[in-house]
């Protein structure tokens, strides 16, 4: 008989310590695992931002985030499965529960560091990209590993194109710079009937001094750095995001 799997969002305090257990004997065994991040861990389940996957009653994998909430972002902390039942789905499983979990709550797009650096593809099979260059860096430290990043919503995807009246570019130069390139990214727009509100939301990791620009028929109706352009829009962590234009 299959054993059953859940994942929880409110653990108990036995659960945790089953989690506590396996990472103190890997840690023990091979040098490697979270548990050098235990008191983390611990606040995260102080916090109610742990989610734990459970093989019938056993506790084999957690992940933690801070973050999130209405049109928001989150950032994935930490994530690890007992190292008995990896490569068998168990995180790929508590991880759309997550998604789920987060989408429910009004979170719009996740990111996060890859720590160990090896971890990227397990992140990447799991549908993150790896944020823009010239971000990567930004306020951390240089050992640190690529900054990822997952739109977890529908949302408008950036075109080759232009194929409609109006559209959005983004370059990732402040202005100055802005002006000796085309743009790195643009989107062609198309709105809910008799109304101003994209029929998707453009949302996309920025720079806040990057620049931005909306025009109609080729003509600039509003072109800013990224911080300057959001009124009635928002920027979201390190994305920004675009749901209606007047």
């Amino acid at each position: 008989m299959a054993v059953e799997m859940n994942v929880s969002f409110r653990p108990t305090e036995r659960q945790i310590k089953q989690i506590r257990l396996w990472l103190e004997e890997e840690e023990r065994n091979t040098q490697e695992g979270f548990y050098c991040n235990w008191n983390s861990i611990k606040s995260s389940y102080d916090e109610k931002s742990i989610a734990i996957i459970l093989e019938g009653r056993k506790a084999i994998g957690f992940i933690t985030w801070h973050g999130g909430g209405e049109d928001s972002s989150a950032g994935i902390d930490i994530s690890e499965i007992h190292p008995d039942y990896r490569r068998k789905g168990y995180l790929k499983h508590m991880f759309n529960e997550l998604c789920q979990h987060l989408v429910a709550q009004g979170t719009v797009a996740l990111w996060l560091r890859c720590v160990p650096a090896a971890s990227e593809k397990a992140w990447k099979r799991l549908g993150f990209t790896r944020s823009p260059e010239v971000m990567q860096h930004t306020n951390t430290r240089s050992h640190e590993g690529p900054k990822m990043y997952k739109i977890i919503v529908p949302h408008l995807k950036p075109a080759k194109k232009i194929s409609t009246k109006e559209v959005v570019k983004l370059w990732d130069q402040e202005p100055h710079e802005a002006r000796k390139c085309d743009p790195a990214w643009q989107w062609n727009l198309k709105f809910q009937l008799k109304t101003r509100t994209l029929k998707l939301p453009i949302i996309y990791p920025a720079h806040p001094d990057w620049q931005i620009n909306w025009s109609v028929d080729g003509l600039s109706q509003k072109e800013e750095k990224v911080k300057g352009f959001l009124d009635r829009n928002r920027y979201i962590g390190s994305f920004v995001m675009i749901t209606e234009l007047l």
